[in-house]
């Protein structure tokens, strides 16, 4: 009897050891770690200290728009960038419009809004996976 209750406890505490990890993982990105969604085109880029975080976003509706952000401070999680930036296009000239680009790590994935002003790029939201391979090439 005195074995069979420790037998519990201890797959009990394994368990519990183990969902404690996993929630653990799933609570804040991986270090280095690229994450992407497909509609709207967006990757976000972790940094190794887990401080700051790079982005892209491209949009291809009627004249592709595309934007790489600088280094952009993510605290606890979440990152805004909501300011004056030189968007790329496949046709002509860069311009510069504001770019919107919010962004909340849950659960394993970035969730937030994505936004380029003055261009055929409407208001978005957007869901991200992590990518093995970069780029948005693999899931």
């Amino acid at each position: 009897m005195t074995r069979y209750i420790r037998s519990i406890a201890i797959a009990t505490t394994l368990a519990l050891a183990l969902g404690a990890a996993l929630a653990q993982a799933a609570s804040k990105p991986k270090s280095k770690g690229s994450y992407y969604s497909q509609n709207p085109y967006v990757e976000i880029a972790v940094s190794k200290s887990l401080k700051s975080v790079m982005l892209y976003v491209n949009c291809s509706s009627s004249g592709t728009s595309y934007w790489y952000s600088p280094p952009i401070p993510l605290r606890h999680g979440a990152f805004s960038y909501d300011k004056p930036a030189l968007v790329d296009a496949s046709t002509g000239p860069p311009t510069t419009t504001t770019v919107l680009f919010t962004g909340q790590f849950k659960n394993g994935e970035f969730r937030g809004k994505v936004h380029i002003a003055g261009s055929a790029c409407p208001e978005k939201g957007y869901t991200t996976r992590y990518s093995t391979g970069g780029g948005g090439s693999t899931g």
